[in-house]
C-alpha cells in the first residue's frame, strides 16, 4: 500500500491509497534539502516537460524527491526498471499506476487509449515523474508520451542517465532540462551535509576540498562519509589530502553502477586515455585505433563523459579508479611511459597545467619544472594548482605555486612568507612572476606602492580614492576590456554611482578572475540570484576566498564565525568586506548598529581605503542619528569632511541627508536628495524614522546659521545665512575667483594678483575686465537682488578686492590656524589637556587637501602644502602629548593620522613605532617598522627594508 506520505496532493484532495502494481509513490529520500536546487527545479512548475540529465551517482532521484515534497504541486511518481520486455507496455503500465494514485476513484487504465482518457479526465495538472527513464528511453515511448500531454494538462518530469528521445524543442510543449552541474553539490551544501546530516562538521578548507575532489557528485560524497564516519577530523583530514592519489572508498560503486555496462572496446578506450584530464578525438585516437569521435559522442550521451568546451572529461572519481586499473594492467614502468606520453600530449595541445599536474603524480619533478619553465603564467592561473602539494614538489616554483594559492584563499601574510630567495639562475618567467606576485601582496598589505597599470593594483587604488571619469577615455560600455570594465564599475559603486555600476557588473562573462570581481561586485550591488553564480564561478576558477565572502554575505548567521575566522587567518579585506555587507544589512532591516559601523571604520582605516572609510563615517553617522547619540551631529560633520576629502558623493550623499535632518536645513536635504537621485541610490535612509520625531529631539541642532561659512579642506562649500547660493549661470572661471577670495578670506587681495592667476594670458586691460564681470556675478549669487555698491561680503576697496567675514561668521581655514596657535600657548605654558583639545580640533577641521578642484592651479598649490605640512606637524604633536600622558593607543591614531597626511615624513613614523612600543603592541610595532623602512627604501634613503629594521633594533 502506498502512505500518505509517499505522494503529493493538492488541498482537499484525500484519495485512498490503491494496491501498487509498479514502483510508483514519491520515495523516501533522506538527506539535505538544498533550497537552491529546489529553486532550480521549480521551473518545471511553468513548462509542460522537465527532464533531469546527469550520470549515475548525481543524486537524480534524491533532488526529485525532495522537490516533490516540498513543491506544492500535484505530483505522482514511477520508476522504471531494467527488466526486459517492450518499453512501451511498461510505461503504459507504470503511468497508469501513477494517474491511479492520484485519482483512485476512476477505474485503472489498461491501455493506451484508457490512459489517454483518464489524463484528459483528470481535473487539475498533475506532474507525472518518471524516473530512471534510460531503461525505458525509446522513441516509440516519446510518441507515446507526447500524445499523453497533448490529451490533457499534465506535466511530464523525466529523470536519465543519458539524453531522452523526447523531442525537447516543440513549442506547444515547452521544456526545462536540468543538468549534471545543477546537481553538483557546492561547497556550502557539501558543508552543510556533513554538518546536519552526518553530524560530522567540516571545517572551511576541507569542505573545499572534498566539494573539489568529488567534482561535487552526490554518491562520491556518501562514500566518503562512510569510509570515514567516526573516524576522527584528523584521519578524515588525511583521507582528503589522499584522495588525488586513488578514491577506493568509491570502487565498488563505480565498477557497479558507471562501468559495469559498458563493453570491451569502450571500458578500454577510458582506461588507456584516463591519464588525460581532457579526451579529445584527435588525442585519443594516437592511444586506441578506433573511431573514438563517435565513440566519445556515444559515452557522452550515456552521461560517462561531460561535454567541455574544448572536449571531454570523465569524474574524477571515476578516473582514479581507472588509472589505478591502468596501473595494474600495464605494470609500474610501462605505466608510467605510456602516463608521460599523455603529458606531453596535453602539453602539446595546450594544456600544460594538466601536463604539470601529470608529471608532478609520476613524481617527475624534472619535466614538471620545464613546463613550468616554458608556461608558468599559464599553468599558475589554472584553477587547480593541487600539483605544489605533490612529494616530488620543491624549489622556487613550488613556493610560488602555493602562494598564488594562499593568495586565492585570502591568506596574504600566509602568500607573502611563502615567497623565499629567487635564484640568480631562474628563468626570466620566475623572475617577473615572483616580482608581480611580491608587489601585488605589498600593495594589499601594506598599501606603501604606488600601484601601477595592472587591474588588481589600480583596483587598489579606487578603493583609496574613486574617480569613475578615469576610464570615460575607453569609450562605450562595448567597447571596453573586461579589465576596464571592472574597473569602471568598482569605480562607479564606490564613488556611489550605482546606476553605471549595476549595469557594468550585469554584464560581465565567467571566464576569470576579474570576472570573478565583477560578479562579487553584483552581489553587493544585490542582484538576484548573483550569490549562486559568484559560488559557481569561485569554485570553478579556484578561488575560496571569493566562495567565503559570498558566503558571509548571504548568510547572516554565520557573520560572527565568518569575521572570526577572516581575523585569524589576517584576511583583513576578506573581514571588512564581511562586516561592511552586515552593517549595510542591518541599515536595510532598519536597525543600524553604531558598534558595528565604529569596527568597520578602524578596519577601513587600517587597510588604508579612505574611499571605504567614507562610506562607514556616512554609515556611523546614520546609525548615531537614528539611536540618539548625542555626538551624531559631530559624526555626521565628520562624515560630510570625509566624503568630501575622499570625494566619494555617494557617501556624501548620506552624510548630507543626515546631518540636514539633524539640522533641520532644508537646502542641505535638497542637496543629500539631488545627489541620491543623481547617482541612483535608490533609496534615501536619513528619511526613514524608526522612533519619530520625540526621538531626534536629544540630538537636534538648532543654531543659528553663521552669516558666511566657508570651508576649503576636502571640498569647496559656502553657505549664506546657513544657505548654500545657486551659481547656475556663474561662469567656472568666476567660481575659481570665488575659491582664490576664500584662501584669503577677511584680508584684501590686489587686483593684479588676482588677474595673473585667473587670466595670465590677457593684458591687464582684459584682465581687469574679466575680473569686473566675474565679481559683478558673485555678488548676485552670494547676495540676491542687492543693490549695486551695496555688497556686504565681496567688497572693493580700491584697487583690492576682499571677502569679508561678517561676526559670526566661520572660516575652516582660519579656525585651523587659530586652533594650532592656541595648543601652541597652551603647551608652552604647561596646559597639556588644553593643547590636546586645540589639536584635536585643528585635525577635526583638516578633512583632507586645501580646494582639491582647482588640481596643480598655482595660486593654490602653495596654500595647499603649507596646510598638509601643518596638519601632519598638528598631528604629530599631539601624539607626542598623549605619550606624555600615558596615553600610548591615542598617540598610535595620532602619530597614524599624521602619517596618512604627509606619509613620508620621519617623526611621525618614529612616533608611531614609539607609541606602539609603549602599548606594548609587538605586532603593531613590527608593521610600522617594516612599513616605515619601505617607505626609507623607496626613497632611495635605505639600500633595504632588512636594513633599517635591523638598524632600528
Amino acid at each position: 500500500m502506498t502512505s500518505s506520505a509517499d505522494r503529493i496532493t493538492l488541498p482537499g484532495r484525500a484519495p485512498t491509497a490503491p494496491l501498487r502494481h509498479e514502483p510508483t509513490g514519491v520515495p523516501e529520500a533522506p538527506g539535505l534539502v538544498r533550497r537552491r536546487l529546489n529553486r532550480c527545479l521549480d521551473r518545471f512548475a511553468d513548462v509542460r516537460i522537465g527532464a533531469v540529465i546527469a550520470p549515475a551517482g548525481a543524486g537524480k532521484t534524491t533532488a526529485l524527491a525532495h522537490w516533490a515534497r516540498a513543491s506544492g504541486l500535484d505530483v505522482t511518481w514511477w520508476r522504471a526498471t531494467s527488466r526486459a520486455g517492450d518499453p512501451v507496455d511498461q510505461v503504459i503500465r507504470g503511468v497508469a499506476e501513477a494517474v491511479h494514485v492520484l485519482a483512485p476513484q476512476r477505474a485503472r487504465a489498461r491501455g493506451r487509449e484508457s490512459l489517454v482518457d483518464r489524463l484528459a479526465e483528470y481535473d487539475g495538472r498533475p506532474v507525472i515523474v518518471i524516473d530512471d527513464f534510460h531503461h525505458v528511453d525509446h522513441p516509440e515511448v516519446g510518441r507515446l508520451l507526447e500524445e499523453l500531454l497533448q490529451a490533457g494538462g499534465a506535466r511530464l518530469v523525466v529523470a536519465s542517465r543519458h539524453e531522452p528521445s523526447l523531442n525537447l524543442a516543440r513549442s506547444e510543449l515547452p521544456s526545462v532540462v536540468v543538468g549534471a552541474d545543477d546537481l553538483r553539490f557546492r561547497q556550502s551544501e557539501t558543508e552543510e551535509l556533513f554538518a546536519t546530516v552526518h553530524g560530522e562538521p567540516l571545517t572551511d578548507q576541507d569542505g573545499w576540498l572534498l566539494t573539489r575532489q568529488t567534482d561535487g557528485l552526490a554518491a562520491a560524497l556518501h562514500l566518503f562519509h562512510q569510509a570515514t564516519h567516526g573516524a576522527g577530523d584528523q584521519s578524515r583530514r588525511d583521507a582528503l589530502l589522499e584522495l588525488p592519489d586513488g578514491a577506493t572508498f568509491a570502487t565498488g560503486y563505480v565498477v557497479r553502477e558507471i562501468l559495469s555496462g559498458l563493453d570491451a572496446a569502450d571500458l578500454r578506450l577510458l582506461r588507456l586515455t584516463a591519464p588525460l584530464e581532457t579526451l579529445t578525438p584527435a588525442r585519443c585516437s594516437g592511444l586506441v585505433e578506433a573511431d573514438c569521435d563517435r565513440r566519445l559522442r556515444e559515452l557522452a550521451r550515456q552521461g560517462l563523459l561531460r561535454r567541455l568546451p574544448g572536449g571531454y572529461a570523465v569524474a574524477r572519481v571515476v578516473r582514479r579508479h581507472l588509472i589505478e586499473e591502468l596501473r595494474d594492467e600495464l605494470g609500474a614502468r610501462a605505466f608510467a611511459d605510456h602516463a608521460r606520453s599523455c603529458a606531453a600530449r596535453m602539453d602539446a595541445d595546450g594544456q600544460p597545467a594538466a601536463a604539470v599536474r601529470a608529471y608532478a603524480a609520476l613524481g617527475d619533478w624534472r619535466s614538471a619544472q620545464a613546463v613550468l619553465e616554458g608556461d608558468g603564467p599559464t599553468v599558475l592561473a589554472d584553477p587547480d594548482l593541487d600539483w605544489v602539494d605533490a612529494p616530488c614538489a620543491t624549489g622556487p616554483w613550488q613556493r610560488v605555486g602555493s602562494a598564488v594559492r594562499e593568495l586565492r584563499a585570502g591568506h596574504l601574510n600566509a602568500a607573502r612568507d611563502l615567497l623565499g630567495s629567487v635564484p640568480p639562475d631562474a628563468p626570466v618567467s620566475l623572475v617577473e612572476i615572483d616580482a608581480r606576485l611580491r608587489r601585488t601582496l605589498r600593495i594589499w598589505t601594506d598599501g606603501d606602492l604606488v600601484p601601477g597599470p595592472q587591474w588588481f593594483e589600480r583596483l587598489r587604488a579606487t578603493v583609496h580614492r574613486p574617480d569613475p571619469l578615469r576610464y570615460a577615455h575607453a569609450g562605450t560600455t562595448a567597447d571596453q576590456s573586461l579589465e576596464q570594465r571592472l574597473l569602471h564599475a568598482v569605480e562607479c559603486a564606490v564613488a556611489g554611482d550605482l546606476v553605471t555600476a549595476r549595469r557594468l557588473a550585469e554584464l560581465a562573462p565567467a571566464d576569470d578572475l576579474p570576472a570573478l570581481v565583477l560578479s562579487g561586485l553584483s552581489v553587493l550591488l544585490s542582484f538576484p540570484g548573483s550569490i549562486d553564480r559568484l559560488v559557481d564561478e569561485a569554485e570553478r576558477g579556484g578561488v575560496p576566498w571569493i566562495v567565503r565572502l559570498a558566503r558571509g554575505i548571504a548568510e547572516p548567521a554565520s557573520v560572527p564565525r565568518r569575521l572570526a575566522d577572516a581575523d585569524a587567518v589576517g584576511d583583513r579585506w576578506g573581514a571588512a568586506v564581511i562586516a561592511g555587507a552586515q552593517a549595510m544589512r542591518q541599515v536595510r532591516e532598519g536597525d543600524p548598529s553604531v558598534a558595528e559601523f565604529e569596527d568597520l571604520v578602524r578596519r577601513c582605516r587600517s587597510l588604508l581605503a579612505p574611499a571605504l572609510e567614507a562610506w562607514a563615517r556616512s554609515g556611523l553617522a546614520l546609525a548615531a542619528a537614528w539611536t540618539g547619540s548625542p555626538d551624531a551631529a559631530r559624526e555626521a560633520e565628520l562624515a560630510v569632511g570625509f566624503a568630501h576629502s575622499a570625494q566619494v558623493p555617494g557617501a556624501l550623499a548620506i552624510a548630507w541627508g543626515v546631518l540636514g535632518t539633524l539640522r533641520r536645513d532644508p537646502d542641505l536635504l535638497a542637496d543629500a536628495a539631488a545627489e541620491a537621485d543623481r547617482i541612483g541610490l535608490g533609496c534615501r535612509p536619513w528619511e526613514w524614522s524608526p522612533g519619530g520625531p520625540e526621538r531626534r529631539a536629544a540630538v537636534m541642532v538648532t543654531e543659528r546659521p553663521a552669516p558666511l561659512e566657508l570651508r576649503c579642506f576636502g571640498g569647496f562649500v559656502v553657505r549664506v545665512d546657513g544657505v548654500v547660493p545657486r551659481f547656475d549661470g556663474v561662469r567656472p572661471r568666476a567660481r575659481s575667483l570665488l575659491r582664490m577670495l576664500a584662501l584669503h578670506a577677511g584680508t584684501p587681495v590686489h587686483r593684479e594678483l588676482l588677474v595673473d592667476a585667473m587670466w595670465p594670458q590677457l593684458d591687464s586691460s582684459a584682465g581687469t575686465h574679466n575680473l569686473h564681470v566675474c565679481v559683478s556675478s558673485l555678488r548676485a549669487a552670494l547676495e540676491p537682488g542687492v543693490a549695486r555698491g551695496a555688497s556686504r561680503l565681496l567688497v572693493r576697496d580700491g584697487d583690492r578686492y576682499s571677502l569679508v567675514l561678517p561676526p559670526g561668521s566661520v572660516a575652516d581655514l582660519r579656525e585651523f590656524d587659530h586652533a594650532v596657535r592656541v595648543a601652541e600657548e597652551c603647551r608652552n605654558r604647561g596646559d597639556v589637556e588644553q593643547a590636546v583639545a586645540s589639536l584635536e580640533r585643528a585635525l577635526d577641521l583638516y578633512r583632507g587637501d586645501v580646494l582639491p578642484e582647482d588640481g596643480p592651479s598655482e595660486w593654490v598649490v602653495g596654500v595647499r602644502d603649507r596646510y598638509r605640512v601643518r596638519a601632519a606637524e598638528a598631528a604629530a604633536l599631539l601624539a607626542d602629548l598623549h605619550l606624555v600622558q600615558a596615553r600610548p593607543c591615542d598617540a598610535a591614531v595620532a602619530a597614524q593620522r599624521s602619517i596618512d597626511i604627509e606619509p613620508c615624513r620621519d617623526a611621525s613614523w618614529r612616533l608611531l613605532i614609539k607609541a606602539y612600543d609603549a602599548a606594548q603592541d609587538l605586532a603593531a610595532a613590527e608593521r610600522a617598522r617594516r612599513s616605515y623602512a619601505s617607505v626609507l627604501a623607496s626613497l632611495g634613503v635605505v639600500e633595504s627594508t632588512a636594513d633599517l629594521v635591523r638598524a632600528d633594533r
